[in-house]
């Protein structure tokens, strides 16, 4: 069996009651056209009024023929008009007792998500202060020369081979002395 088309004035409806509510405010919206003199500004001025307080209307639908209503009365009086108020409504899904565990589950995954967020944060910033850190200790280790036991073992040669130089220096004037001293 094909399913029903629900469009009206153009709207296409997926929820029935919805859609029957559109039917409902499109009948309203004909019989207040019957009724209402357009040229008389300050009538259709009370009546927009009259329908915004009232929520007369439920769905988008209605809520054009009010806007198009808005729109007349602006075009013809500058006055401030009240503005059309859009119901929230909260699409849930029917599932019976178990619709508030499902309530209170979404909004635990969203504190949740916004912990994460803030954790995020913090890891970035200790892992930025980790990586300045060991870019610093690279770039002493490259600029300093006296850094750690990098060069230990050819600075510790080349002291003992300086200490043999002036060490044979002194035992060849040392020997100098000692062939002047003997006379030979």
């Amino acid at each position: 069996m094909a399913e029903k088309i629900k469009v009206v004035c153009g709207y296409l409806f997926q929820d029935e009651k919805e859609y029957i509510n559109a039917i409902e405010d499109k009948r309203r919206i004909e019989q207040i056209k019957e009724k209402i003199d357009w040229d008389d500004i300050d009538a259709l001025l009370l009546v927009y009024n009259k329908l915004i307080e009232k929520n007369f209307f439920k769905t988008i639908v209605g809520l054009s023929f009010l806007n198009e209503m808005r729109s007349y009365i602006l075009k013809e009086k500058k006055c401030k008009l009240k503005p059309i108020v859009i119901r929230k409504k909260i699409n849930k899904v029917e599932i019976g007792k178990g619709t508030e565990y499902y309530l209170d589950k979404i909004q635990k995954l969203s504190e949740e998500k916004h912990n994460d967020s803030e954790k995020n944060k913090k890891m970035t910033i200790a892992i930025v202060a980790l990586v300045t850190v060991i870019i610093g200790m690279f770039f002493i280790m490259a600029t300093n020369e006296n850094v750690g036991y990098f060069n230990a073992e050819e600075k510790v040669l080349n002291k003992y081979a300086a200490w043999e130089e002036r060490l044979s220096n002194w035992e060849k004037e040392l020997n100098e002395r000692e062939n002047i001293l003997m006379g030979k």
